[in-house]
């Protein structure tokens, strides 16, 4: 997760009694940071504690060199906090090393508690940008504890609980990072209110309080922060979106986020925008799109931490692709989220580990994976992040209907999701037509089966031209007559779902879906990922899912096109797998999948073969002879003669035996 881009607004203060009367650590304070700037030039001769301030107050401009310029000459008149301040504008800046030898030869004895408080939670974060969280948190807490009790640093004590806060989220402490925002939210400048909402706002993410989340966006949004934050509060609405199943959403926020974070040179938050896409895309399987992200995620990695990340989802994405890699991919990550002790990220690696032994059809292995992912979520103390992360686990899930004892709490975390998320517009074409939104039908003063189809011509392409829409979903009306049906049916659909809008891109002459606050569901996106996982548990699933031919009703070639797609998909994941039961000796789950099979393609040679040869190993000679018959008189009747296949199971002795 990338970490808020600013975390202080702190200034050195050699005594208290100064700290009551100097007007530029006053406006540093309040963040008015360019009136202190004014108060410093006013100055005929400033101290070395103005030079300090005024420094601070550049470096929180973003005029960091000419801050740090500033900083050093106090440093060299005598004030050593300056120098602690001075590695804070170049972690700012990216520098890394030269902040590490400013924090190294500074001299303790020479700095205030401030400037100690200060030094402590620069060394804490550096650690944690090296990807040592644990490490992190004693130093950070070292520096609250002196900040709290400093009546200097007291000031800034926004920046040091904001600190604080992000690594004790990263931990998977979220309670605890709350309890030191709540603390210092009261007293804070609205530029240290920032950061602090920052990370309330992800922890309640975490914590599945997502009406809270969605609050402190705004506010952070509200406070008109610099334009540099814009990249990450794009980035954290769509980790909300993503959270409450609102994945377009989340896609098109992510996508701002990344060619913000690009543009504003800010190549960590890129990176996780990047890691996101690559995600939500592997999830739907699109998994070209996925690659082009994670292959722009891999060149901007930086660290143990990015690695194990993009270990996770490289790991994901070879899942998907069926590559032998997957494993091993995923046991990098498992390994660098361990000894970054991330217990959250290692959870969703178990579940991915999970996902890859089901789908090789390895059980036992997965349900090891599984109970330690369960480990982590009991450890986490709430199952938000897994459950969020299991929509797009489609084996997992199967395997999750009837799980053991010690597993079903990510099914209930799974139910108590769902029961928080936006609801879901669910658009069916298999075997009829129909829309409904929260498990209600929804009503449309046009024509629903033609309505329906143009969704799903969309949904189909993604995005369609006018002639597209003329030519394949009103193939049968004039061109005219089908601008205005499309015209009224999305002013119909405007009206009585107003969270789907059909907007039309005037710069490239295209309509669109665009869902809004709800969860769009296709039966078919569904079936084809269930046969895409393949497998008895894929077979399963579609043929679960298949309600009937793709709309039924309609006779246009596309979705002529589309029915034989899916019939085919069907038939071909039906006889890989039949096949292999058989080599298993699985007969009884390959006759009753075979006779589920040819219900929906009754003319399928391999099919009928099969289902007759489990039925003889199963149940003898006579009910493979009856099987026989029955789908011979099938075949003569439709084609008029008996298939090959079927000639040959008849020569068998068995099936010439009395």
């Amino acid at each position: 997760m990338p970490q808020p881009l600013r975390t202080d607004t702190d200034a050195a203060e050699p005594t208290a009694a100064e700290a009551s009367t100097n007007a530029i650590l006053g406006c540093l304070a309040a963040g008015q940071f360019a009136e202190g700037l004014r108060h410093h030039a006013a100055l005929k001769a400033p101290t070395p504690a103005d030079d300090l301030w005024a420094g601070q107050c550049l470096v929180l401009l973003q005029r960091r060199v000419e801050g740090l310029s500033l900083l050093l000459r106090a440093r060299a008149r005598g004030q050593e906090d300056a120098g602690a301040l001075a590695a804070v504008a170049h972690r700012f800046g990216g520098e890394v090393e030269r902040a590490e030898r400013l924090l190294e030869s500074l001299h303790p004895a020479r700095l205030s508690p401030f400037g100690r408080a200060v030094a402590g939670r620069e060394r804490g974060m550096l650690l944690f940008q090296a990807g040592r969280p644990r490490e992190a948190l004693a130093p950070l807490q070292r520096a609250w504890e002196t900040a709290v009790s400093d009546a200097v640093a007291r000031r800034f004590l926004g920046s040091f609980s904001a600190a604080l806060g992000l690594v004790l989220g990263e931990l998977g402490r979220d309670a605890s990072a709350v309890a030191y925002v709540n603390l210092a939210l009261p007293h804070a400048s609205p530029p240290q209110r920032a950061p602090l909402l920052w990370v309330r706002a992800l922890s309640s993410v975490h914590s599945g309080q997502f009406a809270e989340a969605e609050r402190d966006l705004d506010s952070i949004a509200a406070l008109q922060t610099a334009p540099d934050a814009l990249p990450l509060l794009r980035y954290y609405r769509g980790v909300l979106a993503q959270t409450r199943g609102l994945w377009a959403e989340a896609a098109g926020q992510y996508q701002d986020s990344a060619e913000a974070a690009c543009a504003a040179l800010q190549p960590e938050t890129e990176f996780y925008a990047r890691l996101r896409l690559g995600a939500l895309a592997t999830a739907q399987d699109d998994l070209d799109t996925a690659r082009a992200h994670l292959a722009r995620a891999r060149g901007l990695a930086d660290g143990p931490r990015m690695q194990a990340f993009l270990a996770l989802r490289q790991g994901a994405w070879l899942v998907r692709a069926r590559d032998p890699r997957a494993l091993a991919v995923l046991t990098q990550a498992r390994q660098g989220f361990g000894a970054l002790q991330l217990g959250r990220e290692l959870g969703l690696t178990h579940l991915h580990l999970a996902e890859a032994h089901l789908r090789d059809g390895r059980a036992g292995a997965a349900q090891d994976h599984l109970a330690l992912a369960v480990d982590l979520r009991h450890a986490l103390g709430s199952g938000t992040v897994l459950a969020a992360e299991l929509h797009s686990l489609p084996a997992v899930r199967e395997a999750l209907r009837s799980p053991p004892a010690y597993l079903d709490v990510l099914r209930r975390d799974v139910e108590a999701l769902e029961g928080q998320l936006p609801p879901r517009l669910t658009l069916t074409t298999l075997g009829g037509c129909g829309l409904t939104l929260g498990g209600e039908r929804v009503r449309l003063n046009v024509g629903l089966a033609r309505t329906v189809e143009l969704l799903a011509f969309l949904l189909e392409r993604g995005e369609a031209t006018l002639e597209e829409v003329q030519t394949h979903v009103f193939e049968d009306r004039g061109p005219r007559q089908a601008r205005g049906y499309l015209h009224v049916a999305r002013h119909a659909l405007g009206r009585a779902v107003p969270q789907l809008q059909v907007p039309f891109d005037r710069a490239r002459r295209v309509y669109g879906l665009r869902p809004c606050g709800v969860r769009l569901g296709w039966d078919v996106q569904e079936l084809r990922q269930a046969v895409r996982l393949g497998g008895e548990v894929g077979l399963r699933r579609a043929l679960g899912l298949y309600a009937g031919r793709f709309l039924p009703a309609s006779d246009t070639a596309w979705a002529a096109g589309v029915r034989d797609e899916l019939e085919w998909s069907l038939v071909r994941l039906g006889l890989e797998t039949l096949e292999r039961l058989q080599r298993e000796g699985q007969h009884a789950a390959c006759v009753s999948l075979a006779q589920r099979l040819l219900e929906i393609h009754p003319l399928d040679v391999g099919i009928s073969a099969l289902l007759v040869r489990a039925l003889h190993t199963l149940r003898g000679s006579l009910a493979a002879r009856q099987e026989l018959e029955r789908v011979s008189q099938v075949f003569q009747r439709e084609l008029g003669e008996v298939p090959e296949p079927l000639l040959a199971l008849r020569r068998d002795a068995w099936a010439s035996a009395n």
